[in-house]
């Protein structure tokens, strides 16, 4: 039930991001990959402060989740936060997509219990900077009820994924791709509470 996170790389990524991303974690990149070669590149060229050396740090980070290295990528996810708070501020976009990938990174580290906090407060905060409406703001609805269902809350994970499968049907239309995730996860917390017609009915529409 849990979702993926969309790295934070918008329509805007730089070339550096793109070959970043094309280029994956080099076989040698180590522990703490800091001489991943396009990482270097961006410091050596733009500076560590600079928006694309972020972004770079931050498509880095999803490249080690991806490998399964989540100790890893929680270690730079963390200093991503803190660097990307400081030098654009709590409530930027990019901010609030590290903080939902940080939130990840510790649910697949088995943290829930912290995941929770994080995802609570980014639901809070994009509800407030995105609007309730904004796809970033369903899918953090979406993540958070992935970490209710993972503690075992399976009330308030069925509450919030009805919610969101509103909102998605409402917001982006009941042909959009997302639709079909959204009522599968649904249809499989209805399942878990034994209510199997509800869940038959969500996957036969």
């Amino acid at each position: 039930m849990r979702c993926a996170v969309r790295p934070l790389l918008g329509p805007g990524r730089r070339p550096l991001a793109r070959r970043w991303s094309a280029a994956g974690c080099p076989a040698g990149c180590g522990p703490w990959p800091r001489g991943s070669p396009v990482l270097l590149e961006s410091e050596r060229l733009l500076g560590t402060d600079h928006p694309n050396t972020l972004r770079a740090r931050s498509n880095l980070s999803h490249t080690l989740g991806n490998l399964g290295r989540h100790q890893d990528a929680l270690a730079l996810t963390e200093g991503l936060l803190a660097d990307s708070e400081r030098l654009l501020g709590m409530d930027h976009p990019d901010v609030l997509a590290t903080r939902a990938n940080l939130a990840l990174t510790l649910g697949n580290l088995g943290r829930a219990e912290e995941a929770l906090t994080l995802e609570q407060q980014v639901l809070y905060d994009r509800e407030r900077v995105l609007g309730s409406d904004h796809p970033e703001t369903i899918r953090a609805r979406f993540n958070l009820a992935a970490t209710y269902h993972a503690l075992g809350r399976s009330s308030e994970a069925l509450a919030l994924m009805e919610h969101v499968v509103a909102d998605v049907e409402r917001v982006l239309g009941p042909e959009h791709p997302e639709i079909f995730r959204a009522r599968a996860s649904l249809a499989a917390a209805y399942g878990e509470l034994g209510r199997h017609a509800e869940a038959r009915a969500l996957l036969e529409d």
